[in-house]
């Protein structure tokens, strides 16, 4: 029987220590979902000792019309992210690297069967119990994209200032096909490849 991936975090917390002189300040943290007991995971592909926390990660959003950010959320019950807030209003960009590994039953070694590089696009949530990145991916093609490219779509809702559509139909899954069905072309936005 095979075990669970381990699923390894680095993140990157870039601050601005002066603009003046542009200098800035990094700060990584190298965490892990996995517990063995010692709460210490070493990984030889890259010298990198992470620590066991608890790590919540909601995989990249495949909804079509959603605006929903992937999240990495992070325990904060002892309050560990205080320091790093302590300075949200210097933070200049961070990133999150991914990394899903599989033991190799065969060699005792690891395989990677995942590896993600993502930018921390905010700081959404932090109280006492969590802290939540709003991650965005860097370019298109590391984002797992529904069977149509978003960029191909209308960005508009149906029936609002923008879309201008006033008849009585509900739906609209705002492709170039559905706006030609309601007769509203002219107000689509979209990339105008042949979606049919």
């Amino acid at each position: 029987m095979s075990k669970a991936p381990i699923f390894l975090y680095d993140i990157t917390f870039i601050f601005s220590q002066s603009t003046i002189d542009n200098l800035f300040e990094h700060f990584y943290l190298h965490l892990t979902n996995y517990n063995d007991g010692t709460g210490l995971f070493y990984y030889e592909g890259n010298g990198e000792t992470y620590t066991t926390f608890n790590i919540d990660f909601n995989q990249i959003s495949t909804e079509i019309a959603s605006n929903n950010k992937s999240k990495l959320k992070l325990s904060n019950l002892k309050r560990t992210f205080a320091p790093i807030l302590a300075r949200h209003d210097n933070f200049n960009v961070g990133y999150v690297d991914i990394t899903g590994l599989q033991e190799n039953e065969v060699t005792g070694s690891y395989d990677v069967i995942l590896s993600k590089h993502l930018r921390i696009g905010g700081l959404s949530t932090y109280d006492a119990e969590k802290f939540e990145l709003e991650l965005v991916t860097l370019t298109d093609v590391e984002r797992n994209l529904p069977p149509i490219d978003v960029r191909e779509l209308c960005p508009y809702e149906l029936g609002d200032k923008y879309c201008g559509y006033v008849g009585s139909e509900r739906h609209c899954d705002k492709t170039i096909k559905r706006c030609k069905e309601l007769n509203n072309l002219s107000r689509f936005t979209g990339s105008f490849n042949d979606i049919e």
